[in-house]
C-alpha cells in the first residue's frame, strides 16, 4: 500500500538500511543485464520520449535514476529562476 499511497512517500524510507540495501541490489542487478528498450518505453515512458534512443540504451541504471530526479525537480528549478 505504501508504493501507491499519495500520503506515504518512498523518500521517508531511504534511510532504512534494508531499503538502502534493496536499492543497491536492484541497481547492481540492472547493471548486469541489458534492459530491452521496449521495457524502458513501457515502464519509463518519460525517459523513452525525452532522451535520444542512442544515448538511452547506453545509460546506466543510476544515470536513469538521476535523470528522473532531475526531471522531477526541474519545475521547481524553473520556478526559482523565474523569480530571481
Amino acid at each position: 500500500m505504501r508504493q501507491f499511497s499519495l500520503s506515504d512517500r518512498a523518500r521517508y524510507y531511504w534511510h532504512v538500511p534494508a531499503v538502502a540495501q534493496a536499492v543497491e541490489l536492484l541497481l547492481s542487478n540492472l547493471e548486469s543485464v541489458s534492459v530491452p528498450i521496449s521495457l524502458v518505453a513501457e515502464y519509463l515512458p518519460i525517459h523513452f520520449y525525452s532522451i535520444d534512443p542512442n544515448h538511452l540504451t547506453k545509460m546506466k541504471p543510476t544515470e536513469l535514476v538521476m535523470w528522473a530526479i532531475g526531471h522531477a525537480l526541474s519545475p521547481y528549478s524553473r520556478a526559482v529562476r523565474s523569480r530571481a
